[in-house]
């Protein structure tokens, strides 16, 4: 049946009992001509209705309050599963029945695995074709020692090692309390008594071994300070005059 749309004042088709009540021509039409118009829709709740609930709270229950599933509903199914699936017969039956969701005969067969060696332990291991390129150690552990050592791409002699040594010897911690001890624990910088306080090295600590634990060679700093001298010098090749044009400015 021909219907005239009231929106738009097209000519449209309508099929069946839709022919005798259709108004729009298309669900766009519809909805340009309700904007701005109030709900006038039958289901819309209104003032001094009363809710068909109304009174029965405690009365009508849900069938399945306050009932639980059993906790090993889920994990037998999955257990029976992995126990079916260890079973060389239940895997052969399976193969037989649906020989192409396995194997090669699946859709989404790739290949299979492939053999690859490690390049730490030498160890040969089976990847899947798309990690060949990646996949360059057999485990994490392989993985982690591969970049120790000279091996890291950090590496610059093992001059850590022996810095890590010096600075937590019994040596090191006697010339930092002769270095607070003497600046009475106050930042030479911001004249601030705090917790936390670091003793500086004046000579820079790489580049003049013999000074490392000369109590002249070292000053007190704040944390505050310290961090904005190493801001402003660097951490490499610190020297006197660096220090001096620090404390003058203001």
């Amino acid at each position: 049946m021909k219907r005239i749309c009231i929106q738009c004042g097209k000519e449209f088709n309508a099929r069946g009992k839709r022919g005798l009540v259709a108004k729009f021509c298309s669900m766009e039409c519809k909805g340009k001509f309700q904007i701005g118009k109030p709900n006038t829709s039958s289901t819309k709740f209104q003032k001094g209705n009363i809710p068909w609930c109304k009174g029965t709270k405690g009365i009508v229950k849900a069938w399945n309050k306050d009932k639980k599933m059993p906790q090993e509903y889920g994990e037998r199914c999955s257990e029976n599963m992995i126990e079916l699936w260890k079973n060389p017969e239940y895997r052969k039956k399976m193969l037989e029945t649906h020989p192409s969701r396995f194997g090669k005969l699946s859709a989404h067969w790739q290949g299979g695995k492939i053999e690859t060696v490690c390049e730490y332990c030498g160890k040969e291991f089976s990847v899947f074709p798309y990690r060949k390129e990646t996949a360059h150690f057999c485990s994490r552990s392989c993985r982690a020692k591969s970049r120790n050592g000279e091996k890291s791409g950090n590496w610059k002699g093992g001059i850590t090692e022996e810095n890590h040594k010096i600075r937590t010897s019994i040596e090191y911690q006697l010339w930092q309390g002769s270095v607070f001890t003497r600046d009475y624990w106050t930042c030479q910088k911001c004249g601030k008594k705090v917790k936390q306080i670091h003793a500086h090295h004046i000579q820079n600590f790489l580049s003049f071994p013999e000074l490392r634990f000369a109590i002249d060679n070292g000053i007190t700093f704040c944390a505050k300070c310290h961090r904005k001298f190493h801001k402003e010098y660097g951490n490499k090749d610190n020297n006197k005059e660096q220090l001096i044009e620090f404390l003058n400015n203001t």
